[in-house]
């Protein structure tokens, strides 16, 4: 007989799957990340990965050094131009986001949880003995 799939393990077939498409959308060191965070879920994989896209977005439509790029090919180099100055924009682009109803689509707690899923990208590159990243940005921001 065969072994009958669990509910979490349906559960986390599934969140892979979405990793893995959300993935095909990052940065390939975002890949590297999430294969050294062996110790996170796939949910816990799932809801980081959406929370850096807003971020990568953001650069290529709006930072210089970013904009000619694709997503995809971004590099841990490239992120050593982000500035202090250009996270808090970013965060203030975020509290300016409206739904389609009108309704602001995230508030100071949800940024702030954003932000905290980036810093914690930056912090394992930056920690890396080979590290390429040269400064946690994030680490010098103040919860909203």
């Amino acid at each position: 007989m065969a072994k009958q799939i669990t509910y979490k393990e349906k559960v986390n077939e599934h969140n892979e799957e979405l990793l893995n498409r959300y993935l095909k959308e990052l940065p390939s060191f975002c890949q590297d990340y999430f294969d050294g965070r062996s110790g996170l879920s796939f949910s816990s994989k799932l809801a980081y990965a959406y929370k850096f896209k807003p971020f990568f977005e953001y650069l290529h439509d709006s930072h210089p050094a970013f904009c000619d790029t694709p997503v995809v090919e971004y590099t841990l180099d490239m992120l050593n131009s982000i500035s202090k100055k250009d996270i808090l924009i970013w965060q203030q682009e975020l509290l300016k986001k409206k739904a389609s109803d009108d309704t602001y689509m995230y508030t100071k707690e949800t940024v702030d949880n954003y932000s905290s899923c980036l810093s914690s990208l930056f912090k394992y590159f930056v920690s890396d003995d080979d590290a390429i990243l040269r400064r946690n940005v994030f680490s010098s921001i103040d919860k909203l």
